[in-house]
């Protein structure tokens, strides 16, 4: 016999007749699903869909546009591109009342879009159809063609039977993680990459002014916290998670003094090398200014064995911490680089925004 009162909100976007939106990738129709659900739909525009963009290849970025009226529309699309990403000729749409049509727009990405130092970046663009934008972020990737080996290096710290091998380069401007280096003398690496049909082979000459051994020889796990290298292997190119790819890691040296140890992480198969990549091995190098690494990584110990002509996802991760007089065990963890370097998960946790590179002669 009490009056009552209540309330209800809802939230309303206005839409024009026609809207045109990139496509999403499988996660973020994935959060999309999960957010109508949920009745939580009016945040989902605050997370644009992700296009990886491989440099200097033109890569079809698929675009829905849909018809909201009981009228016939058509109508240019057009786009808002950063300087060094170029579009192919846009195509035009005809609809009919309420229909959708999957449209194809071509995008090539150079390294004139890349800020200076940089081998990666996430630049933002817009979609237009008439009073309706939709935005993306375009995720610039690195690539590289990788020869086969004739004869296979020896792993032992020695980087002169890589010598030859296609490589590239990371530096400060690299950074995913934390603070960024002073210079190139205190965090940054070369690498060469190579392989035959048994094994991925990886060499690195990576400047550290301070090379951190604050790892006990039976502790080698989460390479986040001390000075370490990462290779992470995408074999197959398409996978979604890391269950189906290979994140192999190795701190330089140890406790016990320097040489090698190790092992995967954050993959399906985690733990010291010797149980969870059999043939795998490392060796490390100290000199002036740093240290040499060298990976082996067996292409048995993966998902998937990629052959000549594939193309797989593959990033290099390092990692630094400058503490002299750090305990053993302890979290030192400073700077992070990578070869595609974002500022959340990418680096590692999504293999779709990992540089490719291909298996060459």
């Amino acid at each position: 016999g009490q009056p009552i009162t209540g309330r209800a909100a809802t939230s309303v976007r206005p839409v024009p007749a026609v809207v045109a939106q990139f496509t999403p990738t499988f996660d973020i129709a994935g959060y999309q699903a999960f957010a109508r659900e949920t009745g939580t739909e009016w945040v989902a525009g605050n997370l644009p869909t992700r296009l990886p963009l491989v440099l200097d290849t033109p890569t079809p970025v698929r675009v829905t546009v849909t018809n909201r009226t009981a009228a016939p529309a058509s109508g240019p699309l057009s786009l808002t591109l950063p300087a060094g990403i170029t579009a192919g000729p846009l195509p035009t749409y005809t609809l009919k009342p309420g229909e959708s049509q999957e449209l194809t727009v071509t995008l090539t990405a150079t390294a004139a879009a890349l800020p200076a130092g940089r081998q990666s970046a996430l630049l933002p663009l817009s979609l237009t159809a008439g009073t309706f934008s939709d935005a993306a972020g375009a995720y610039l990737l690195p690539s590289l063609t990788i020869g086969r080996l004739s004869t296979p290096p020896v792993i032992d710290g020695d980087l002169s039977d890589l010598a030859a091998a296609a490589g590239s380069a990371i530096g400060p401007a690299d950074l995913w993680w934390r603070t960024q280096p002073d210079s190139p003398a205190d965090a940054s690496a070369s690498f060469k990459l190579a392989y035959d049909d048994g094994y991925l082979y990886a060499g690195l000459s990576v400047k550290d002014e301070l090379v951190a051994c604050n790892i006990a020889p039976d502790d080698v796990k989460a390479q986040l916290r001390s000075d370490a290298i990462g290779i992470t292997v995408d074999p197959g190119g398409n996978s979604r998670d890391t269950s189906t790819t290979l994140m192999a890691a190795a701190f330089p040296c140890t406790t016990a003094g320097f040489g090698a140890r190790g092992f995967r992480d954050a993959d399906a198969r985690q733990g010291p090398m010797e149980t969870t990549a059999p043939g795998m091995q490392v060796a490390s190098r100290r000199v002036d200014g740093g240290y040499d690494i060298e990976f082996r990584i067996p292409w048995a110990s993966m998902p998937a064995q990629p052959k000549e002509g594939d193309t797989l996802g593959l990033n290099i991760v390092m990692y630094d911490g400058d503490a002299a007089d750090a305990r053993p065990g302890a979290n030192i963890s400073q700077s992070g680089l990578a070869w595609a370097s974002f500022s959340w998960g990418g680096k590692q946790a999504v293999p779709y925004l990992w540089p490719r590179v291909t298996l060459g002669r």
